[in-house]
């Protein structure tokens, strides 16, 4: 159990992944011809001896769909994968700021049990955790969860915590931020709530 729940644990220095589209090329490929084009850039496609005008956009929202759970997050945000034992696995999904967590786990916990143990580790790094009620609603559920504020250093980071079980198994899903100086929540963690809000489906077994 400890090990599973050291995975959640993210550490209050950021790393930014936004990268410069400006920049960012796409190869395309028809009847085995490779033509290179920048994003967003208007260009030209040869097919057949002819020339094209096209333009490559990236989309600004990607699809998760893993641990029962499916949702949109903004396409900039970089996405990792972990096994952490034959009983869990784990997705970090990250933007500058804020960030989503999904863990997948073939046995059941309690609420109290797993929050006990989560703030008993942030405490061992001598954070002050504070503990409230948190609430995110969809269009198909809402989910009641709990909401902690874990204070390190001078930073702040924010968390809210919902546990979907699954019969014998469950999903967690967390909404990490960084607080600003003066307490509030980034753009970016209230754009990603209403994205969740927005899309979030809980899927049956």
């Amino acid at each position: 159990m400890k090990k599973i729940i050291l995975a959640l644990i993210v550490f209050y220095q950021t790393i930014s992944f936004a990268q410069n589209e400006e920049n960012r090329t796409v190869v395309v490929e028809i009847d085995g011809r490779e033509q290179s084009f920048v994003l967003n850039k208007p260009s030209k496609i040869s097919i057949a001896d002819r020339e094209y005008p096209i333009t490559i956009k990236m989309n600004p929202f990607s699809v998760f769909n893993q641990a029962h759970l499916r949702f949109n997050y903004p396409s900039n945000y970089h996405v990792s994968y972990e096994k952490i034992n034959f009983l869990a696995k784990s997705w970090n999904i990250e933007g500058n700021d804020s960030l989503i967590m999904v863990q997948d786990y073939g046995v059941l916990m309690s609420e109290e049990d797993f929050l006990k143990t989560l703030t008993d580790e942030f405490k061992t790094m001598k954070a002050d955790v504070k503990e409230s009620t948190s609430e995110l609603q969809t269009k198909k559920t809402v989910l009641k969860g709990r909401k902690l504020q874990i204070k390190l250093g001078n930073l702040t980071l924010h968390q809210d915590i919902f546990l979907i079980p699954r019969e014998t198994q469950m999903s967690i899903l967390i909404i990490q931020d960084m607080l600003s100086d003066d307490g509030k929540h980034s753009n970016e963690y209230n754009n990603l709530r209403k994205t969740l809000e927005q899309t979030l489906l809980v899927e049956s077994n």
